[in-house]
């Protein structure tokens, strides 16, 4: 028995002891009834007839979860995993469904809505979330509530509001790798019972877990600030009023890579002085960055947001506007390795802006038999990206190492294609020098909801939903390539002097996709969806303590634009004749919508007088026209591949096993796999079809113990125990089967004190105690060898290592 299976057994058995109808009967609590929002109405988690998991600020606490990426030690069903930054590389998957990549044209598959407004991608997300009421995870499209974007589930924050009554809090939090956490916020009334205020702010700093090879520089740190101002308004029975304002920054090093497989380019890179790690150690956590080039991360945002509730005798509206502003600014050494090859610039090498403004609109009411909604929701998104990939010092004799390659035996080979001397074909500085790109996006969706109750005992449910987004392109593609202008005017020459197969493999080389100058030039584009989404459902209550549901959900993902330039055509084999002429268009970049259909069938429990709750799902979803986006070393693939499926089941529980001990826990089996009969998109390096989707674990499971008893007449103790398994995955977007990760198991644990009215506690945590170690996201290594040859390196970004600190927590 490996490793993982023997921890999960123990931690199973151990649950399953402590579970028993014996053991509980001791105590006399029961499972606190959470409150979600899952179907914009309030309903609690054990009635609302769909798949959810819902989080209080308790056991969101308990568990550490300070963003969206913890969640993943409370819910099997998701995954959370970060490429080239957290801050534009983030993603989400539920049951195995997510969008790979960090391209900001395509769009999330996991909605994530914080207050009630959407945030456009995962990474936008991905920051700390201040002060929380609940998480609500929901599974499954959500579309006809929550609209577009939303086809493999959503992530519902509420964050708490203003209070009445003045209250504080202090926090302090230390612990290795130099990390550092404060926290601190305050709520009180500005006019009794009508008019109160919140503050919250977050300061964090964290020190990396990649060390330089050469100099001993860390990479892959944190350093962020949030600060959320509140107002809640409630002047009248029937009106309410709260107003949120929201900044946050991170400034980071992030993110190097370390090497997972070596290929033989690794003598070009000693070769012109560069360092590597060899043979490769990956979680040595070494890494090789030029450090004229290295990594930075900047991250502004910025929101307004207001929600407006008026109560009338039989129906009520609400009113949700915001505008958000997010804004990524990154350089990067895009080689990962410390020879000078290439890089994107400081300041403009890669500038990323959203600029988001939503209004939503529902009234709501009821009858004896109805509950009804009807809404509208618009939506103007602003996105703007300038990408630059450049050359550097070393580019051109590393260019002609590569060459020399293509045509062994000739050590100085650049000058045969392009005419010019050794050492004058590219400049630092060459190659890409400013993409823009401007992607408008208008849309307007109007939705119903409703439930009637057919019996006391049987519920239906109907919801439809027409969208219409449309969007407008335009991009502006500037290089400096003259070598492959100079190279491109010799080829005529070569022909017959060198095989086809050289010629094209140098001409490519020297012409990259990144810095192809017969593709710049100016693109427009504009494309319109108009899609019918909705779900029906029937619910039956089987028992006063056990409701059932069938259900099936339609969703999807807008289509849009590829924001790269090496998705253009090729012009190069055309001019050769080596292939029919062809020029590049807009309608290269252009992808389709995502849709979805999504069968579930769940069953909802509450057993032993209502001391354990215990959920089950069946779930079986389709996707036609899945959006792929597919990295080969040298370019992203973004495409539509035929048809996409997850399939499986769930179960999670909550149970007071007594007055002290409170378990929690999940598993969930999830199939996620390309259409048997797909057709791979090209230049994939391994045929799709069957295989499993990228980092879709068949199993995941977790565990959450959590025991509080008092010590003395003064002082509270608290011992929690938290862990995740995740079977094997293929970590890399075109499954090479050298980015298997095997399955492992991450353990979490915290022990404290407090008072018994909480006006302080002490923590002592722990996570990943056990340091395991694993992969993220395996890539190819940009250049540095060829997969069809066996020559590829492959390099990795890891998970975090363990961690341990303190916390002090001061209520007032």
């Amino acid at each position: 028995m490996n490793p993982n299976t023997r921890q999960l057994s123990v931690a199973a058995a151990v649950a399953a002891v402590l579970a028993t109808p014996a053991a509980m009967a001791q105590g006399e609590r029961i499972v606190e009834e959470i409150i979600v929002t899952a179907q914009k109405r309030e309903q609690t988690l054990q009635e609302v007839p769909i798949a959810v998991s819902a989080f209080s600020a308790t056991q969101l606490e308990r568990a550490g979860v300070a963003d969206i990426r913890d969640l993943m030690a409370l819910s099997p069903s998701l995954m959370l995993t970060s490429s080239a930054g957290e801050a534009a590389g983030a993603v989400a998957r539920i049951r195995g469904i997510g969008t790979t990549g960090d391209n900001a044209g395509l769009e999330s598959s996991v909605a994530v809505f914080i207050d009630g407004v959407y945030r456009n991608r995962n990474s936008v997300a991905l920051t700390d979330l201040g002060q929380i009421e609940r998480i609500e995870v929901l599974r499954g499209p959500q579309g006809t509530l929550f609209g577009k974007n939303a086809s493999a589930g959503l992530i519902n924050v509420i964050t708490k509001q203003p209070e009445f009554e003045t209250s504080g809090y202090v926090n302090l939090s230390g612990g290795n790798y130099g990390f550092a956490r404060a926290g601190a916020g305050i709520t009180a009334p500005l006019i009794e019972d009508q008019l109160a205020f919140r503050i919250d702010g977050n300061f964090m700093q964290r020190d990396g877990f990649i060390r330089d090879l050469v100099t001993g520089d860390d990479y892959n740190d944190r350093d962020r600030v949030l600060l959320r101002g509140q107002l809640r308004f409630e002047p009248t029975d029937n009106f309410s009023a709260r107003v949120i304002a929201d900044w946050a920054d991170r400034k980071e090093t992030c993110c190097a890579a370390v090497t997972l497989v070596e290929g033989p380019t690794r003598f070009l890179i000693q070769g012109l002085g560069g360092n590597v790690v060899s043979p490769p150690d990956p979680y040595a956590r070494l890494g090789s960055i030029n450090p004229e080039r290295g990594f930075q991360q900047d991250v502004e945002e910025w929101g307004l947001s207001g929600e407006l509730n008026w109560d009338f005798d039989n129906f009520s509206v609400t009113s949700i506007t915001a505008h958000r502003v997010w804004r990524l600014d990154r350089s990067q050494d895009i080689d990962y390795t410390d020879a000078d090859i290439l890089y994107r610039p400081p300041g403009d090498g890669y500038l990323q802006r959203f600029e988001t403004f939503t209004q939503e609109l529902r009234i709501a009411g009821s009858t004896d038999r109805i509950d009804w909604m009807i809404g509208g929701f618009f939506a103007d998104e602003n996105l703007r990206l300038t990408d630059a990939i450049r050359v550097g010092s070393d580019w051109e004799l590393y260019a002609d190492g590569l060459l020399g390659g293509v045509l062994t035996g000739n050590p100085a080979v650049l000058p045969l294609f392009t005419g010019i001397p050794l050492g004058g074909n590219f400049a630092d500085g060459d190659g890409g020098q400013a993409d823009n790109f401007r992607q408008d996006a208008e849309s307007w969706a109007l939705f119903t909801h409703n439930t009637a109750r057919l019996t006391d005992r049987m519920d239906v449910t109907v919801g439809v939903r027409y969208t219409e987004e449309k969007k407008k392109f335009f991009s502006s593609l500037i290089s400096r390539n003259n070598a492959c202008f100079a190279a491109l005017q010799n080829a005529p020459n070569l022909v017959g002097v060198l095989p086809v197969a050289s010629l094209q493999q140098g001409l490519g080389l020297i012409c990259l996709p990144f810095f192809n100058p017969l593709v710049d030039g100016v693109y427009r584009g504009q494309r319109t969806d108009k899609e019918w989404t909705g779900t029906i459902n029937l619910a039956y209550a089987l028992t006063d303590n056990m409701n059932g549901y069938l259900s099936f959900g339609r969703g999807y993902k807008a289509g849009g634009y590829n924001l790269d330039r090496a998705g253009l055509a090729n012009p190069i084999p055309g001019l050769l004749g080596l292939a029919p002429p062809t020029q590049p268009t807009t309608s290269d970049l252009e992808f389709g919508a995502e849709t979805v259909d999504a069968f579930e069938a769940g069953l909802k429990s509450q057993l032993f007088d209502n001391l354990i709750n215990l959920n089950l799902a069946a779930f079986y979803s389709e996707f036609n026209d899945f959006q792929l986006n597919t990295f080969t070393g040298i370019n992203f693939i973004v495409s539509n591949v035929d048809k996409a499926t997850t399939k499986g089941i769930e179960a999670d529980f909550m149970a007071f096993v007594s007055d002290e001990l409170t378990l929690m826990g999940g598993v969930t089996y999830s199939d996620a796999r390309y259409g048997g009969s797909i057709t791979s998109p090209p230049g994939s390096p391994v045929p799709l079809a069957g295989q499993r989707l990228t980092n879709a674990p068949l199993w995941s499971t977790n565990l959450a113990a959590t025991m509080e008893r008092p010590l003395t007449g003064n002082l509270n103790g608290l011992l929690h125990v938290d862990m995740r398994y995740t079977s094997s995955v293929n970590s890399g977007s075109d499954l090479l089967p050298q980015k298997e990760q095997g399955g492992f198991t991450v353990w979490n644990a915290r022990v404290g004190v407090s008072t018994p009215d909480n006006r302080w506690q002490f923590e002592l945590w722990g996570r990943n105690l056990f340091d395991k170690e694993y992969q993220q996201v395996a890539f190819n290594a940009p250049l540095q060898g060829s997969v069809a040859t066996g020559t590829q390196t492959f390099n990795s970004f890891l998970a975090e290592p363990r961690t341990w600190g303190g916390t002090l927590r001061i209520n007032f």
